[in-house]
Order: C-alpha cells, then structure tokens, then sequence
C-alpha cells in the first residue's frame, strides 16, 4: 500500500511554527503516510508494531521515535491484545525550516545537525530515554510558543547524545517523498537566485510542473509559509546584507532589493524583524562598533 501525504496539522498558535500534542484514542487508528515535517514522538500508553520505511518493530510504553522529513511511518496497534487505557501519544512536528541552514551550520548546532541527518532514517531510543523525555514533552503542552521552541531545541540537543538505533533500511529512499523534496529544492534555488526579480507565480508553477493553484497549495505544504512570503523574505536577507555593508539610500536598497516603493518595502521589513530598515542600520552599526572597543 503506498503511504499517504498527510494535510499539515495547524499549531496550536499563529505565532507558533510547531504542532505539539498529545494523540488520545482508544486503539490508534491505520494511517500509513508521510509528511515534510520532522517528527518526534513519544508512546505513553500502547503497544502493536511499528512501521517506519521498509523495517517493521514492536512498540510499547515510552517509544521515543524520531522521524526525519518524507519518512514514512505508521504505529500499528495490537488489536487481540486486552486494553484497560486507550491509546495515548505525545508529538511534536516541525518543518525542517524552523531550523535553517544558517543555524544548523553553527558549531553549537553540530550535534542537532547530526542528529537531523540520521533521522532521515528514523532513529528509535531506549525505553529508560522514552520515558524520561515523553514528560519534559508533556510538560511543554501549555506553555507559549516560545518556551516550546527553546525546550525542544533543548531536547533534541540532548537526545543528541542519547544511544539510538535507525530504523528504516540504509539507502532507503521514498520514491514520492524524494521527488516533493527535490521538487521544492528547485523552486527554492530559483527564488532565492532570482528573488530580486519580478518571477511569475505562473513561470514558479510551471518549473513545479503544477498549475498556479497547485503550486501555491504545495508550496504551502512543503514550507509553511506562502510563495510571496518566501519570496519577501528572501528580499528582507538581502536588504540585511546592503544595509551592513553597504552606504547607500534606503530608497535605493529597496529598489534593488525587488521592492517597487519605500512604503511597502518599509512594512515588509517591519513586519519580519520588528523595526524599520534605518533602525535595523543604526543597531548594527553601534554593535560592530561596540565589537571593535
């Protein structure tokens, strides 16, 4: 049977770019399928087999599983088995955007990095682990976002250097997984290449192979954030760059940067790092300075 992209699961908050929750159901239902989010979860009641790619396993309480973008996967309960508890899990799911490349390629990120990169297997933790950190999980479901973010930063870092097992065969690759993920690498190449420029949504849609409707919802999908925005964003970065090494008019960096006017060009900066490009210049300029006493 061929798994099944699953529709993003919303976070809790707008202002959150995790989903963490707890799944509570009296036997977990059949849902073999895959997504681009990363996913960790811990089983707090339940037992029956798990599947992950091409490798099969039995589960129990405190299965602690990490799975890497496009894996496929599905937790199969024992159904012969007699139940007193329903079935009950803890998950955390987050795009692989949340941390990027930037941040991952920091020396304090090594061994998150490293741990990203064998989940793209699945990697499974000893029970004695599952338990442990299936309740710094729990204790993370109402906080605010931000306190969920540094704390599952803070777990994977430490289930870096956890012992773990991979689960899913070496060199098995999902065929339709591989073909998403390499589909969206194009289109992000591109637009990160030629984001300055005015690019069609129809000319984006096109190099996907999709319509300018599909484009639009895949692209959603894969990043979780829509093609303007990405797009936006990419400008914002190389406003960064102009406005620290560069003494030209804000005017003229807009423009550079693909923005048709200084007022939207304004907003979009704002809007993504909280002040106006002549505050953003004035703040690095003083902490380069306070870097050079």
């Amino acid at each position: 049977m061929k798994p099944v992209l699953e529709p993003p699961r919303r976070p809790d908050s707008p202002a959150s770019s995790l989903a963490l929750f707890e799944r509570i159901e009296r036997a977990f239902a059949w849902n073999w399928h895959f997504h681009p989010e990363i996913e960790l979860t811990c089983i707090l009641e339940g037992s029956g087999t798990r599947l992950v790619g091409d490798r099969s396993s039995p589960y129990g309480r405190h299965d602690l599983v990490l799975l890497g973008s496009g894996l496929p996967h599905n937790w199969m309960p024992d159904r012969k088995k007699a139940r007193s508890k329903p079935d009950h899990a803890v998950v955390v799911q987050f795009l692989p955007s949340v941390m990027p490349t930037g941040l991952l390629s920091l020396p304090e990120f090594a061994r998150i990095r490293n741990l990203m990169e064998r989940a793209t297997r699945g990697i499974h933790f000893p029970a004695a682990t599952g338990k442990r950190f299936g309740e710094k999980l729990r204790n993370l479901l109402h906080e605010d976002s931000l306190v969920q973010w540094t704390g599952i930063i803070r777990i994977l870092g430490e289930l870096a250097g956890e012992p773990g097992s991979l689960l899913a065969g070496e060199g098995y690759r999902h065929r339709r997984s591989f073909k998403l993920s390499s589909r969206i690498d194009t289109v992000l190449r591109h637009i990160e290449s030629n984001c300055r420029e005015e690019i069609p949504l129809a000319e984006m849609a096109a190099m996907a192979g999709l319509t300018p409707g599909s484009f639009c919802r895949f692209f959603r999908r894969m990043t979780g954030k829509s093609y303007i925005a990405h797009r936006n964003q990419c400008r914002i970065n190389h406003a960064c760059v102009l406005l620290e090494e560069e003494d030209l008019p804000i005017t003229e960096i807009a423009g550079t940067c693909g923005f048709n006017n200084l007022a939207n060009f304004n907003r979009s900066f704002r809007g993504l790092l909280g002040m106006a490009p002549r505050d953003y210049r004035r703040l690095r300029s003083r902490q380069e300075g306070e870097g050079e006493r």
